[in-house]
């Protein structure tokens, strides 16, 4: 709780929202800190084309996938609006576009997201260096120990326009629904 909160979209996919005009902008609020609100809020804005993480989606959702689908309405995590798939780009078979309208009611489940304008970024993920609890018990040399995968670099990740002016130590916890 030390860490003010913000959206992160690690693979992006692009979203049309019918039903937001183009160059309309809907102001939301969002807390900086989800379970302390009386620690302020941060200023967004909704427009007719978002972003959505790849891992939101999914064209055949396996058993229990409660985000986007073909099917399945979402709504925008703070902004009051669900959206529903109406239409899926893909390019080489893979996902780059969903144009989506936007309907009424109470969503069943939320997904975080970042307007246009939002900032390209690179983030870096971190996770454990080593294959093995205690690489000092492994046998041979410990380099085979390493994880290859302990350090992933997203280079097109967007972030929320709201951290664009942060400064070098200034640090957030990227919010995930």
């Amino acid at each position: 709780e030390s860490a003010p909160r913000a959206f992160c979209v690690l693979d992006p996919i692009k979203i049309i929202i019918e039903g937001i005009k183009e160059g309309e902008e809907i102001d939301v609020e969002a807390p900086l800190f989800p379970k302390n609100a009386e620690k302020g809020t941060r200023k967004m804005k909704l427009s007719r084309v978002v972003y959505i993480d790849r891992d939101d989606y999914q064209d055949v959702p396996e058993k229990g996938f409660k985000r986007l689908t073909n099917s399945n309405p979402v709504g925008l995590k703070y902004a009051n609006v669900q959206i529903k798939v109406k239409q899926v780009i893909k390019r080489d078979n893979i996902v780059s576009e969903i144009v989506c309208e936007k309907v009424e009611g109470k969503a069943q489940a939320y997904i975080h997201w970042v307007s246009e304008g939002s900032q390209v970024a690179e983030v870096r993920l971190y996770s454990q260096l080593f294959k093995s609890e205690d690489p000092m018990s492994v046998e041979g040399d410990w380099r085979d120990d390493l994880n290859e995968n302990s350090k992933i670099i997203m280079k097109n990740a967007r972030v929320e326009k709201s951290i664009s002016n942060s400064q070098v130590y200034d640090h957030y916890q990227f919010e995930r629904v």
